[in-house]
């Protein structure tokens, strides 16, 4: 069986109502139903019921915290009538450290290793203790974001760009390195030199491809006309289905229309469920793909 291991925070997302959430949730699922041994590395109190939910999905789940009275992250999203996204962080799990991971070395040696940060929250450490013994994939929001004024989530920059150059794939959104909507150029171009390859999705508008700090190509999204009806982990289900096509295929662009029919899938789907209980299946996907005009 494939297997993928994915390390980050799990969240509890408060509205609309609180719910289980987190890049490693909603990657992790996508892996889960295309059918791979799916395992998160995550910190949140002992016996939280979110860790559970995972378990009740197959998903295999090393929670590193062992303090009773630690927290969970939580977030309160909403977005604006252009789709951008306001975050208020409530509170913040401890962060994840390459010394906590020692004893799993063998569920991150030789398998694909999703680092999926939400807030700051993986020393880079691990980056570059794990690059040569695994294929890393970085969704890279959570490594652009800090809080400020009552706990704003806002951009911040990185100060060690050398983790770049050690992963496979870096994946990520214009949004993610906006401040006051506008793209910070300085920080968009030291990620194109630095990274190996650069996925960068931009909402409805062709996702951007970069290797080796050049211009490899756009792929076009697909056309859902009005029927946006759940953003949130959008970024995080195309990182998934991206990857998981590269896995089979390594072709980018092929991919990369692969990740933006999934999150196209999803964020078009009608809301029966809140978040990751909406999340589509891979038949799902497929008659979403043949219900599409082109």
């Amino acid at each position: 069986m494939k297997s993928v291991t994915l390390i980050g925070h799990i969240s509890d997302d408060l509205l609309p109502s609180s719910h289980l959430g987190g890049s490693v949730t909603y990657a992790g699922i996508v892996f889960q139903k295309f059918g791979f041994d799916t395992t998160i590395i995550t910190k949140a109190p002992p016996n939280h019921p979110y860790l559970q939910k995972l378990s009740k999905l197959n998903i295999k789940v090393i929670n590193l915290e062992r303090d009773k009275n630690s927290e969970i992250t939580s977030f309160n999203n909403s977005f604006n009538d252009q789709g951008l996204r306001t975050q208020m962080v409530d509170k913040i799990a401890k962060s994840i450290k390459l010394s906590d991971l020692k004893q799993y070395k063998k569920l991150i040696i030789s398998r694909p290793v999703v680092l999926a940060p939400i807030l700051n929250e993986i020393d880079v450490n691990i980056i570059s203790h794990f690059y040569n013994q695994c294929d890393l994939y970085l969704i890279a929001q959570g490594l652009f974001r800090k809080t400020i004024d009552q706990n704003l989530v806002t951009f911040t920059d990185m100060n060690d760009r050398s983790i770049f150059s050690k992963v496979k794939v870096t994946i990520l959104s214009y949004e993610d390195l906006m401040i006051k909507a506008k793209v910070q150029e300085k920080e968009l171009n030291s990620l194109i030199r630095d990274t190996k390859l650069l996925i960068i999705t931009n909402a409805d508008k062709k996702t951007d491809t970069y290797t080796n700090g050049k211009y490899f190509g756009g792929v076009d999204t697909y056309d859902i006309g009005n029927k946006l009806s759940d953003p949130i982990g959008a970024g995080d289900v195309f990182a998934a289905a991206f990857i998981i096509s590269f896995l089979e295929t390594r072709n980018i662009l092929d991919s990369v229309k692969f990740g933006n029919l999934y999150a196209a899938c999803k964020i078009s789907r009608t809301l029966i469920k809140t978040g990751i209980d909406n999340l589509p299946t891979p038949e799902e996907v497929e008659r979403f793909k043949e219900s599409l005009l082109f």
